[in-house]
């Protein structure tokens, strides 16, 4: 008889399973699948960071030094769930087709052995009132299930393979469309074998990666998720969403008027606009994500000549907006190649 612990499944921590006897043996599932989806419109981080070293030229996710979590519980059946945030910039409206989770079971093998995972988009966090909007925490939405090339492992344990990390996507019952604002996605994943499902934490330079949290069910309550080791550092979860990208423009008079010259460009470009009255502004350049990668304030105009330069910019999409102090504003994309 095997007995669990449920303090001990919170968080799948090395230093406490390190010397812990197998317990299991090696159950074969397999849920392979494919999903066409439409782009790729947010990614909250990677749990890669030891790129084609594992075995078989696998990518490695390898435990960061002085971090001690190898993955945060998430089990369906013992009613685990996590969560983490994502926000959508303003005058945008998303779309979403589906999400890709990760998570893995202890000494799985590479065939998937992930049953389940049910999704739940809140207007908030869950832990301070936030409400479901999309989805609930109970159907099964997984399409597909597939082994993701990665391995988690302990740090520098490159040649492990106990920890194979599976994709999980999720299709929602109709597509999810959602306005600009900031938002909570959470989910549970079911599994065949008793260890976790384990959801692996964001792996970068950092040992703070976000700010997820986990719920237990032991309590009832909504907790941040820390690393097991002694600095406690939070830590946030991998997952992408895929769909499309609307852009609205709100409150533009006739007259206004906003140009970019080159549209596409190398990163370089010049924005001509026209304003019915003379007004402050503010320019941003934003990514898909959200993210700022260029601002600059411009003081009382009536028209705008401005070159911009985006040094060290990748290849894509992102939006320019010019907002006014009076509330106007002027959205465009901008495309890098």
């Amino acid at each position: 008889m095997i007995v669990i612990f449920k303090p001990l499944l919170l968080i799948d921590n090395f230093k406490i399973k390190k010397n812990m006897k197998k317990l299991f043996t090696l159950i074969t599932a397999v849920a392979l699948g494919s999903l066409t989806s439409n782009a790729q419109i947010y990614d909250n981080g990677t749990i890669v960071n030891n790129p084609v070293l594992g075995v078989g030229g696998a990518d490695v996710s390898s435990l960061h030094d002085g971090l001690n979590s190898l993955g945060m519980n998430h089990a369906s059946g013992l009613g685990y769930r996590v969560a983490d945030d994502f926000i959508i910039p303003a005058g945008q409206t998303w779309t979403i087709d589906s999400i890709a989770f990760l998570a893995y079971q202890t000494n799985s093998g590479n065939a998937s052995t992930i049953t389940d995972v049910n999704c739940a988009i809140f207007n908030g966090s869950p832990a301070i009132g936030g409400s479901i909007v999309l989805g609930d925490t109970i159907t099964n939405l997984m399409q597909s299930t597939y082994f993701s090339n990665i391995y988690r492992t302990a740090d520098a344990a490159f040649t492990n393979t106990a920890r194979p990390v599976m994709r999980n996507i999720v299709v929602p019952q109709s597509a999810w469309s959602l306005p600009a604002g900031t938002y909570w996605v959470a989910w549970q994943t079911g599994g065949t074998l008793t260890s976790g499902p384990w959801a692996p934490p964001l792996t970068n330079a950092n040992m703070a990666t976000g700010d997820a949290i986990q719920f237990n069910p032991d309590g009832s309550i909504w907790n941040p998720i820390l690393d097991g080791g002694a600095t406690a550092d939070p830590q946030g979860l991998p997952f992408q969403i895929y769909g499309t990208v609307t852009t609205s423009i709100n409150s533009i008079e006739v007259e206004d008027a906003l140009t970019i010259l080159p549209n596409p460009s190398k990163g370089n470009f010049m924005i001509n606009a026209t304003f019915s009255n003379r007004c402050n502004l503010e320019i941003n350049v934003m990514d898909l994500q959200g993210r700022s990668i260029y601002s600059e304030n411009v003081s009382d105009v009536s028209v705008l000549t401005k070159n911009v330069v985006l040094n060290d910019v990748s290849k894509g999409i992102y939006l320019l907006k010019l907002t006014s102090d009076s509330g106007k504003v002027l959205t465009k994309k901008i495309v890098v190649d």
